[in-house]
């Protein structure tokens, strides 16, 4: 898989594989991924500003977000409330919004850089979810394909009002347009949920240059279709690169092996 970086982990309770993928058209990959098994977190990121920029807040979220996770989670006591959990996790991306936009304002021609998140992060007693932008998480449980974020988009939201079909969503002209992204004006506060989590159930964390052009079912398909996580990120690319996608892919699977 040329012009891909890709990564894979393996643990008595965790597996895990990533790669992305310059994709078809692109010059410069502007999508970023990090697995810090030890702490629990995995996390893909999806830049935008163009070019230099974009490419830059991709990797200011996988490469800051870590750090503020931890800080924010010493905070918090030791076997927190789902509430606390749901705090510390926000805060730590209000904290990282807020860094992203500064940066953002210090940059010539860059005024406008942001980037996606989509997290994961298991803890002993949980395991949480977060997201901004349209960079999506799913779960593939019992052959069923669940999608547990929505997307912050102007289309994902007339998708979710009835207003346009998925299918319509794909050749929308706002399509790509944001409502939340790390690096926003305001607070730039992200969705966060807990997860009852079973062995043998797969988490994809995946960004729009999947599911532009694949639709929920292929995805599925991939994923039932190859048991070892990697073969899967890269079946999953290739299936985008040749169903047209014009943007850069990247993809993150995690699966529970364990109790």
């Amino acid at each position: 898989m040329p012009d891909a970086a890709a990564g894979e982990y393996r643990s008595d309770t965790l597996h895990a594989a990533w790669a992305t993928d310059i994709g078809n058209v692109r010059t410069t990959n502007e999508d970023a991924a990090r697995a810090i098994p030890e702490q629990g977190l995995f996390i893909i990121s999806d830049g935008m500003g163009g070019e230099y920029a974009g490419g830059y807040a991709a990797e200011l979220v996988v490469g800051r977000l870590p750090l503020l996770v931890r800080d924010h989670l010493n905070r918090v006591p030791e076997k927190p409330t789902p509430e606390e959990l749901f705090a510390a996790l926000r805060d730590a991306v209000r904290e990282l919004n807020h860094n992203v936009r500064e940066e953002s304002s210090q940059m010539a021609g860059a005024r406008r850089m942001g980037a996606t998140l989509a997290m994961v992060l298991v803890l002993a007693d949980a395991t949480c979810v977060a997201n901004m932008g349209d960079t999506r998480i799913y779960r593939l449980a019992a052959g069923r394909l669940e999608a547990l974020t929505m997307d912050h988009s102007i289309v994902g939201s007339l998708v979710r009002e009835g207003v346009i079909s998925a299918h319509e969503a794909r050749y929308h002209p706002l399509r790509g347009q944001l409502t939340r992204f790390v690096g926003m004006g305001g607070e730039g506060t992200a969705d966060v949920q807990t997860l009852q989590w079973n062995s043998g159930e797969r988490l994809l964390l995946c960004t729009d240059g999947v599911t532009e052009v694949l639709y929920d079912d292929e995805i599925r398909q991939i994923l039932l279709q190859h048991d070892e996580l990697a073969e899967a990120c890269r079946h999953l690319i290739e299936a985008a690169k040749h169903a047209g996608s014009g943007d850069n892919i990247t993809v993150m699977i995690v699966e529970k092996v364990g109790p």
